[in-house]
């Protein structure tokens, strides 16, 4: 969260134009600011919610069963605002970077790839905890949490491995 903020803080400054972003294209600026606010607040939310709910749940803060459960359901919300500003993010980065039918590397095309499977892993899981009804069986909302969870761990453990 917090390089995402840092991200937002120093794209939010306009140099004007030099050599470097004469051509900067300013909807594009705007869609990418507009996503990251998205993901700010979202995450925000979710961090506070979540943290009061299990406050009040370990008994640090006096709140009903009923408005834990009200906390737990809009921390869901959030959650699921935030996976899908990330899908809004990867598809409108994959549009802008590959105008007008370009080619693109094997490599970079195989990384997108893994991670829209993996944020599109967590959008079923996010509708289904949003839902007062389960909209997912619990053994398939496990396997998509699992699998997200796997090609994260995996692709961390391919990263520390490049670097030793």
């Amino acid at each position: 969260m917090w390089m995402l903020t840092k991200k937002f803080i120093t794209n939010s400054v306009d140099y004007g134009p030099n050599e470097k972003n004469e051509t900067k294209d300013l909807q594009a600026q705007k869609v990418k600011k507009t996503i990251t606010a998205a993901q700010l607040m979202s995450l925000t939310g979710y961090f506070i919610l979540e943290n009061t709910a299990w406050l009040s749940m370990r008994g640090v803060l006096k709140w009903s069963k009923k408005s834990q459960s009200k906390f737990l359901g809009w921390c869901a919300r959030c959650w699921c605002i935030y996976v899908i500003a990330e899908l809004g993010r990867l598809l409108h980065e994959r549009a802008r970077d590959l105008p007008d039918g370009e080619q693109e590397d094997m490599k970079s095309r195989l990384e997108w790839k893994k991670k829209i499977v993996q944020v599109s892993m967590w959008l079923p899981l996010s509708i289904h905890y949003v839902s007062s009804s389960a909209v997912l069986p619990e053994p398939v909302a496990a396997f998509l949490a699992t699998y997200a969870e796997f090609i994260t761990l995996k692709g961390q453990w391919d990263a520390t491995a490049e670097k030793i």
